[in-house]
């Protein structure tokens, strides 16, 4: 996706976000925090790398949290294993829906220039063993049809 276009369905997810009202506002802003693009442009490549996984790691607890803030029952909350399973509720299941995308549309939109690099990066490792095992390959081949092993 474009820039742009991330944006554009950001906006709409968080205008569905906005006018929900099971999960407090207090809690929705803590999950949906933006890291911050600056400090994540001074990180080296492996500490960005680091940290877009660590997001990735933290989003099925932070979804968890906001499903233990909405669940106001400890029955509720020991069905859910805390709130790592979806609840019976489907207007919370909706929300939370939103809510991951949303995570996951502010993290690409933060991380956007880190990762085009960190492929670059990967471009210019994965391309000469993709050659080297090719000419391997063809190697390979060649002795077993030379050989008379086919």
């Amino acid at each position: 996706l474009s820039l742009g276009e991330i944006e554009k369905i950001s906006a709409n997810a968080r205008e569905d976000l906005s006018q929900q009202k099971i999960i407090p506002r207090s809690e929705l802003e803590i999950v949906l925090r933006a890291p911050d693009t600056a400090l994540i442009e001074q990180m080296s490549m492996l500490a960005a790398l680091m940290a877009m996984l660590w997001g990735d790691l933290r989003r099925p607890f932070q979804t968890a949290r906001l499903r233990r803030a909405a669940t106001k029952t400890f029955a509720g909350t020991v069905f859910t294993l805390f709130g790592l399973l979806p609840s019976s509720n489907s207007e919370l299941e909706g929300v939370i829906r939103l809510v991951r995308r949303q995570s996951r549309l502010v993290t690409k939109v933060a991380f956007l220039g880190r990762a085009n690099q960190i492929f670059q990066l990967w471009h210019v490792v994965h391309r000469p063993f993709s050659y080297s095992f090719a000419v391997l390959a063809g190697v390979h081949v060649s002795l077993v049809i030379l050989m008379g092993y086919f």
